[in-house]
């Protein structure tokens, strides 16, 4: 993976999940990520209007999705990803493990009453945004 450290791209991060996928965003210039909204999923169909706005808004370059070893949500997973490529083209999209992601987001939200998929979509960002740089 090329990222010039003088151009910034700016990237989603999704943790993907079949009622809920969190969305976090960020740049490769500063490397951070920060949750941005989460959005709702009916057996891991995704409203892909509200995924596209977002595409749209932030002029997203770049996809990270966090992969799942569960091997039926993993179908769900690369059935969405395709759907990605084909209606977005010029997006690159990647897969990072997220193992642990949601642990560690439900650890920083246990205080909150709120959900922890935005969370978890960040520190999958800030896992890829690591992953990068070496």
């Amino acid at each position: 993976m090329e990222y010039n450290s003088i151009t910034s791209i700016n990237c989603i991060g999704i943790d993907f999940g079949l009622r809920h996928c969190g969305i976090a965003i960020g740049q490769t210039l500063t490397r951070n990520a920060r949750p941005l909204t989460i959005i709702k999923a009916i057996n891991g169909a995704i409203a892909m209007y509200q995924l596209e706005a977002i595409i749209h808004t932030y002029q997203i370059k770049t996809i990270v999705i966090g992969s799942i070893c569960d091997h039926t949500l993993a179908k769900i997973l690369l059935s969405f990803s395709q759907l990605l490529r084909h209606r977005h083209p010029n997006l690159k999209i990647y897969f990072v493990e997220e193992m642990g992601t949601s642990k560690e987001a439900r650890i920083l939200v246990k205080s909150r009453r709120q959900r922890d998929d935005a969370i978890a979509a960040s520190l999958i960002l800030e896992n890829w945004f690591n992953e990068i740089s070496r």
